[in-house]
């Protein structure tokens, strides 16, 4: 629900680059989205705006000037609320599945020169028949493809509707991982890193303050320290410890295993060096291995602990 409209995402066939029946859609986890389809109803509109919205640019001196007016207006609310949609459901499939190669449409450089790269407007101005509403054509969303495991599938439908239906944000570690993961491909790897560790950090807070993550820290032997709970606990240690110190207490081996410790240590020591001691770069090979294991840690182990 966009300023009061509903809109509805969907895919089919012509919506992805691989074609094939929606049975053969079902079975496949690496078809690459290359648009969507959004669908609103809109009611109360007069025969004569119809017939205005269903226009083309070399008839556009010929028509009412007022009229002309309210089917533009008209037609730029219908793409601002669609895109608003749109966006919501990137920034979902960004923060979940990680996927940083779908980028947002940047609604501060609304207009139609912009449009007319990615949107495509059609009108069913009479049951089964369609009609293209000009000037705005095209596709919403272009992917350049990535990793296998990044794709949505038919099984995480029901988690991105059901968020798409509350008022939940985004999931911000997820976020941070993928900026961090797109900047990298940039090479912005200082960035990258700085980022990734944010993601870390607040994935540590987030952990420490779920019931379990409490039950854990009141078995652990560190009980007497001088914090009544684990989150003040990781508050008043500090991202670095809490990694170095506190979760080995926490996490048994199999979870934190002591190169993935390690790892997690070296990030968070390199991003003090980027931040406090001015260092200018690091091997791109590092960063991938640094940004894979706090992706690793932060997404599936504290979600097992």
């Amino acid at each position: 629900m966009v300023d009061g409209r509903e809109f509805e995402i969907f895919f089919d066939e012509s919506c992805v680059a691989i074609a094939g029946t929606p049975e053969e859609l079902r079975r496949r986890s690496n078809v690459e989205v290359r648009s969507v389809l959004i669908g609103t109803v809109l009611g109360g509109l007069s025969d004569t705006l119809v017939r205005h919205l269903v226009w083309s640019l070399d008839k556009e001196d010929s028509l009412d000037e007022a009229t002309r007016a309210s089917a533009a207006t008209l037609i730029t609310t219908i793409l601002r609320g669609a895109l608003q949609a749109v966006n919501r459901l990137i920034a979902w499939i960004r923060g979940a599945k990680g996927q940083w190669w779908v980028q947002p449409f940047p609604m501060g450089y609304f207009s139609p020169s912009i449009l007319v790269r990615y949107v495509r407007l059609e009108g069913e101005f009479e049951p089964g028949q369609w009609s293209r509403i000009d000037p705005y054509r095209i596709q919403i969303i272009d992917s350049r493809g990535g990793p296998p495991g990044r794709y949505v599938t038919e099984a995480d439908w029901g988690d991105f509707t059901a968020w798409y239906a509350s008022s939940r944000p985004p999931n911000l570690v997820g976020e941070l991982l993928t900026n961090a993961e797109e900047l990298a491909e940039l090479g912005h790897r200082r960035t990258a890193l700085v980022e990734a560790v944010t993601a870390l950090e607040v994935a540590i807070s987030r952990f420490a303050t779920k019931q379990p993550s409490e039950e854990l820290w009141r078995q652990a032997s560190i009980s007497r320290a001088a914090a009544d709970s684990l989150s003040k606990h990781v508050a008043e240690l500090g991202v670095r410890r809490t990694v170095a110190y506190l979760l080995p207490l926490l996490l048994h081996e199999e979870l934190l295993p002591p190169e993935l410790h390690e790892d997690l240590i070296a990030a968070i020591d390199r991003r003090n060096e980027i931040v406090h001691q001015g260092r200018r770069d690091m091997p791109q090979a590092d960063l991938k291995k640094m940004l894979a294991n706090i992706r690793h840690f932060a997404t599936d182990t504290l979600r097992e602990a």
